[in-house]
């Protein structure tokens, strides 16, 4: 069987504060209130809070990932990609992941592009996680500016399922239809193709 323990509270925090080494029972019971003063280590992947106490109608309860950091944004292109692209420095960007969320903010802006053979979608790549697959994990990319392009700045775009890009659109007029931004779209000067953008998509 499991090797329980249990742990009931008698005044204040574990009654008078005792303290447990070599700790190895498989489950442990607290009845009352717990004061953690360091960090809770979940020590298997995959394992984390259960909040199957709370029921509902989701999927799962299980809290088990959370991550924040940065992430470097890329310009590229869904088909034949660029020969090469240069980067302003003000390009970059931060993430949370909270269980299977992403909330990807970004900004970037490119100082030179070589477009070669360059054809198909103008895309913004190297998201940091890869994007949930099936119909159902295409998000909003939304984008709150975008200018310096040639032609046709961006107006919004779409994270791609099973990816780590996220495809463009434009618009040719206030209600017109989202149209994939093309390769002829982009400005190989310096300080161009400038893009705000947040995505947020489920892994």
């Amino acid at each position: 069987g499991i090797n329980r323990m249990t742990i009931k509270q008698q005044g204040g925090i574990f009654g008078r504060n005792p303290s447990f080494n070599n700790l190895e029972a498989e489950q442990v019971t607290v009845n009352g209130q717990v004061s953690i003063t360091g960090n809770l280590v979940i020590g298997t992947s995959g394992q984390g809070i259960d909040f199957s106490a709370t029921s509902g109608t989701g999927t799962s309860e299980l809290f088990s990932d959370y991550e924040e950091g940065s992430w470097s944004p890329t310009l590229t292109v869904i088909g034949t990609d660029f020969d090469s692209v240069t980067y302003d420095t003000l390009t970059g960007g931060y993430y949370t992941k909270v269980g299977n969320l992403v909330v990807a903010t970004g900004r970037l802006r490119t100082d030179a592009v070589t477009v070669g053979s360059a054809s198909g979608t103008v895309a913004i790549g190297g998201l940091p996680f890869t994007v949930g697959g099936g119909a159902n994990g295409r998000s909003a990319l939304l984008i709150g500016e975008a200018d310096d392009f040639s032609t046709n700045n961006p107006s919004g775009g779409r994270v791609n399922d099973d990816s780590t890009t996220a495809r463009l659109f434009y618009r040719s007029s206030a209600n017109g239809a989202a149209t994939n931004l093309p390769v002829s779209s982009i400005d190989t000067g310096s300080n161009k193709n400038q893009v705000s953008f947040t995505a947020i998509y489920r892994v």
